[in-house]
C-alpha cells in the first residue's frame, strides 16, 4: 500500500499557473504604458525639431530685405535630424487680403512622416512690411 505524505511542501501546478497568469495580466498594462510613453516622446521630439527648422528659416527670412523675399529666393529644402527627413516649404503672399500692397505674408511649413506613417506638419506665419 502507498503511504500518504503528510508534509506537503512546494506548489501545485495549478498554483503556479495562477501566479503566472496574474503576473502576465498585471505586467501587460505596465508594458503598454512604457511603449505609449516612448511613442509620445518620439512624436514630441519630431514636432520640436520641426518647429526649430521652421524658426530657423523664419529668422533667415527676417534678415533678408523686403525685395529679396520671393519664392525664387526661398526654395523648398529637406533638412534632416537623426534618421528623420523633413520637408520645409515657404509660401509668400504679396498684399494679403486686408493689407496694403507693401505687405507680405510669409508662411514656413515643415512636414514629416511619423512612426505610424502619418504625415504631420507645423506652420509659422509672419508678416513683413516694406517700410520695416
Amino acid at each position: 500500500m502507498l503511504k500518504q505524505i503528510k508534509n506537503e511542501n512546494g506548489f501545485t501546478l495549478l498554483e503556479i499557473l495562477g501566479a503566472v497568469t496574474l503576473l502576465a495580466v498585471s505586467l501587460i498594462p505596465i508594458m503598454l504604458i512604457f511603449y505609449n510613453g516612448t511613442f509620445n516622446t518620439r512624436a514630441t521630439t519630431y514636432r520640436n525639431v520641426a518647429i526649430d527648422f521652421a524658426q530657423q528659416k523664419m529668422e533667415t527670412i527676417r534678415n533678408m530685405s523686403y525685395d529679396n523675399i520671393t519664392a525664387a529666393n526661398l526654395p523648398s529644402d529637406n533638412p534632416e535630424s537623426g534618421e528623420r527627413t523633413f520637408t520645409r516649404t515657404v509660401t509668400i503672399v504679396t498684399s494679403p487680403t486686408g493689407f496694403d500692397s507693401n505687405m507680405k505674408q510669409i508662411t514656413v511649413t515643415v512636414s514629416w512622416t511619423d512612426d505610424s506613417g502619418n504625415t504631420k506638419s507645423v506652420s509659422l506665419t509672419s508678416y513683413r512690411s516694406k517700410w520695416l
